[in-house]
């Protein structure tokens, strides 16, 4: 039975695949030529019908470019994106023998992993199998990063749980549990009628569970899927259109029929764009035109494998709504990553690049400038540290100014001095300027102060100089204060006179 049942689904799906690209083929002859997109869509609120210039981005098969493809190791190298604007994977579902929805993609467990030699046969399929069964395979067989094959050879206990088959729910309770309400998910049905029911049954079952309908499309190659969501579940499932809608629909652009009237069942068109040495192996669907006409209508137009990223500017620049790809690092650089500004030390000025010492904190604020000449925001374009926030005494000092947000990248220093406080004769007075002459040698007493007029300590702060240390006969005689020690510097002169 399993085998009759293998050999109808070969059948039928070769047969659907040599239809479609028949009539894909037919129908480019005929497209019209269009350069720039002019239908964009407006800011619906819709989790996968972007604003026109934020194109969104999906891992393909978990992000098979990161791990396994469609396990939980793969799932969770989504997680780096939940913060950001296109926090989406798709993934593939089939199942169990025993009912479980489980992810895969490819008919044959043998592509992934070491389901030959456990098994003891090849060609062996998931609903073959029991889930119980499935948990013992190394889905992570054949998976190459860096030209090495870090999980082959794993067997038993030695095989990572996360590199395991991987049940649609698990999936959920990873990802809704470490970023709830985040992300949003395409999940494609592998499998027609008779395992189709269950499949689309335990989906929905888990997007009531998660209250998260408007952020899922399930898609499927089949047309029977289509059919089984449009008769049980429309208006609570969104699903993307099958082969045989699409090329209604390719045929229609092609056309250019009004559908304003059409009921359309699906959502999204989910896109091939096998591109190579300028030539399409299917008919063009990534023209301008005909992202244009999907708008036109409200559809969501989304592409796969978009691994080049000259293929992923090109489909953004005609308005793509999400492209799916097994590196989406690459992917979102090639979109999304801004070209910093480096901070110029040149664009940076310091209210005072220098200070006296008053015995207080000194700092000096920074005006920071891009290379247009416009002010930055402190805090949102950039950081300031100083190397001493408790900057009082005299010396060097560093403030750094490093970037911030998105905009600017790069770190600079600028100094600034707080010098030793001057002597100043204003603050230098002497208890008298004149004295009587008594035979006995008279000087006067001398008070220093700050420039915050706090009295100052002789030999601490400064030191005092006489021109005639045993002043009696008349005359004019000099006191020179010098300041001295970390604070202060300089001198002031002052006289006196015995008459």
């Amino acid at each position: 039975m399993e085998k009759i049942t293998y050999v109808f689904y070969m059948i039928l799906r070769k047969s659907i695949l040599f239809l479609v690209a028949g009539f894909m083929c037919l129908g480019t002859l005929s497209a019209p030529a269009q350069e720039e997109p002019k239908n964009l869509n407006a800011n619906t609120g819709d989790y996968f019908r972007p604003d026109y210039g934020h194109t969104l981005i999906s891992s393909h098969r978990s992000g098979k470019g990161a791990a396994p493809e469609n396990t939980l190791k793969a799932i969770k190298s989504n997680l780096v994106y939940a913060d950001s604007d296109s926090p989406i994977m798709e993934m593939d579902v089939q199942l169990t023998k025993d009912g479980e929805i489980v992810l895969y993609h490819s008919l044959y467990l043998d592509e992934h992993s070491n389901s030959a030699e456990y098994f003891g046969r090849k060609n062996t399929c998931v609903f073959m199998k029991t889930y119980d069964q499935l948990r013992n395979l190394n889905l992570g067989e054949d998976f190459k990063d860096g030209g090495k094959y870090p999980y082959r050879g794993l067997r038993g206990d030695d095989i990572p749980d996360d590199i395991r088959i991987t049940r649609l729910s698990d999936v959920f309770a990873c990802v809704e549990g470490a970023a709830p309400g985040s992300f949003r998910y395409i999940i494609e049905v592998k499998y027609p009628h008779p395992w189709a029911p269950k499949i689309v049954k335990g989906i929905y079952s888990l997007l009531e569970q998660y209250d998260m309908a408007d952020r899922v499309i399930v898609a499927s190659y089949w047309p029977d899927v289509s059919s089984y969501i449009d008769r049980h579940y429309r208006g609570k499932i969104n699903r993307s259109a099958n082969p045989f809608e699409i090329v209604d629909f390719y045929g229609c652009y092609t056309r250019n029929d009004d559908l304003s009237k059409e009921d359309f069942k699906y959502m999204a068109l989910q896109l091939p764009y096998y591109h190579k040495d300028g030539k399409l192996y299917v008919g063009n669907l990534g023209k301008a035109s005909f992202v244009d006409y999907a708008h036109k209508y409200g559809l969501s137009v989304q592409y796969w494998t978009i691994d080049k990223t000259e293929d992923a500017k090109y489909l953004a620049s005609i308005g793509a709504d999400l492209l799916m790809t097994n590196h989406p690092e690459r992917i979102h650089d090639a979109l999304y990553q801004l070209v910093r500004e480096i901070l110029s030390k040149a664009n940076i000025t310091l209210f005072a690049d220098s200070y006296t010492y008053n015995g207080t904190v000194q700092k000096p604020g920074v005006t920071v400038k891009n290379a247009a000449g416009e002010t930055l925001t402190e805090g949102t374009d950039y950081t300031v540290a100083y190397s001493d926030e408790s900057s009082k005494a005299p010396g060097n000092y560093k403030v750094k100014i490093t970037a911030a947000g998105e905009n600017y990248e790069g770190e600079v220093e600028a100094e600034y001095t707080i010098d030793k406080q001057p002597v100043d004769a204003a603050n230098v007075t002497l208890s008298a300027k004149s004295f009587k002459q008594s035979g006995k040698v008279q000087k006067p007493t001398v008070t220093v102060k700050n420039a915050s007029g706090k009295k100052m300590t002789e030999g601490r702060h400064y030191t005092l100089t006489w021109s005639n240390e045993n002043s009696k006969a008349p005359g004019t005689y000099t006191v020179t204060v010098t300041g001295i020690g970390k604070y202060f510097t300089g001198e002031v002169n002052k006289t006196y006179k015995i008459k």
